[in-house]
């Protein structure tokens, strides 16, 4: 089996997996109490296929960034469990285990898997300089208000010292993501060549944001699933005035 078709049939296999784990964590969040004991491993190993898969999709000099955001990203999630800096104080529970300094390994790929997928999707609109840096961590951060309630709510993913009026997430929560994503998306953006593959990071990524969306709408969630339902439309949008031939 030559090279080219191995790599198809394993990206076939890892997607297949990816949307059984989708699949079956709607239904889990939506129907019952969330994964049952046996199977708390899903949601860790449903981020990190993700990750895989983006990083599979892009070239090498976007894998090392994207990695750099992720890392990042996950350096400023320890200093937030220990300080309260910049989001405000939170603690992770074993959700999304295993954790390492009081926080999920997998968040690596969260940060970069959406870094990612703003980056291929927005990155071509408002460039990538110190403009398209500034509105593309506007646009994570956005993202932020759809994710937030669902992972702190229904997944129970972690939980805040000092509950907020966002669905009990504090305001100071997306003032630290803003600032975190301006430098992720530093990383990820600046004077970097186009991303390669960019449908297939679009893909996963939008993945994720009806993940949450739709894990809002069916627990009731009905702000921020409309929040993300807007994003999703947006998305679609971009996508079609994008690819609408020109005369």
């Amino acid at each position: 089996m030559k090279r080219t078709e191995l790599r198809r049939y394993t990206l076939y296999a890892l997607y297949g997996i990816y949307a059984f784990l989708w699949a079956g964590g709607v239904h889990s969040y939506v129907f019952t109490d969330g994964p049952p004991d046996h199977l708390a491993w899903a949601g860790t190993l449903f981020m990190t296929l993700a990750a895989v898969l983006v990083l599979m999709h892009a070239s090498t000099a976007m894998r090392l960034r994207l990695l750099a955001a992720g890392i990042v990203g996950y350096l400023v999630e320890i200093l937030g469990v220990f300080t309260g800096i910049p989001f405000g104080g939170y603690e992770y529970t074993q959700a999304f285990a295993p954790l390492l300094f009081e926080v999920p390994l997998v968040m690596i790929a969260a940060w970069l898997v959406l870094a990612a997928y703003i980056a291929a999707l927005l990155g071509p609109v408002l460039g990538r300089g110190l403009r398209g840096i500034l509105l593309t961590a506007a646009a994570l951060t956005l993202i932020d208000f759809v994710l937030d309630p669902v992972a702190a709510g229904p997944m129970e993913l972690w939980r805040w010292d000092a509950p907020g009026v966002y669905f009990g997430i504090p305001w100071s929560n997306f003032a630290g993501w803003y600032v975190t994503s301006v430098v992720v998306m530093a990383i990820v953006l600046w004077k970097a060549p186009p991303v390669r593959s960019a449908a297939a990071l679009h893909r996963i990524g939008l993945s994720i944001v009806a993940f949450f969306t739709a894990v809002a709408f069916g627990t009731g969630l009905l702000l921020p699933a409309a929040v993300g339902l807007a994003l999703c439309v947006g998305h679609g949008i971009l996508r079609f005035t994008d690819s609408a031939p020109t005369r």
